[in-house]
């Protein structure tokens, strides 16, 4: 029976930290990948009851947030002359017509 080597960890990986993400805050002048906003992810929980405190209102105002950090990402990139890959969301069609649904039926009762 082969013996197997030992396994060996690196400090980087005990911590939970890679070089990038350390060189990354010393050099704050450069965009790192995870400086990037991360999108929101639809909701999957609604009970589609048009409650007061729907999971979509949640929805909305994270997506409202987004896309202000990513107008803010945009800038800097451009700024730095970098090239910003904008990747559209390709969600489930029968959902964002629901959201959508939610977002009037909410306003309706707002107003």
């Amino acid at each position: 029976m082969a013996s197997r080597p030992p396994i060996r960890f690196s400090r980087s990986l005990r911590l939970g930290t890679s070089n990038v993400v350390r060189r990354s805050k010393m050099f704050s002048s450069t965009i790192w990948e995870e400086d990037h906003p991360s999108a929101p992810i639809m909701p999957d929980n609604c009970c589609g009851n048009n409650c007061i405190n729907c999971v979509w209102n949640d929805y909305f105002a994270a997506q409202a947030d987004y896309e202000e950090k990513m107008k803010e990402y945009q800038k800097r990139a451009t700024l730095q002359g970098r090239k910003v890959d904008v990747i559209e969301d390709f969600e489930d069609p029968s959902a964002k017509a629901f959201a959508e649904l939610e977002r009037k039926l909410r306003e309706k009762n707002n107003s």
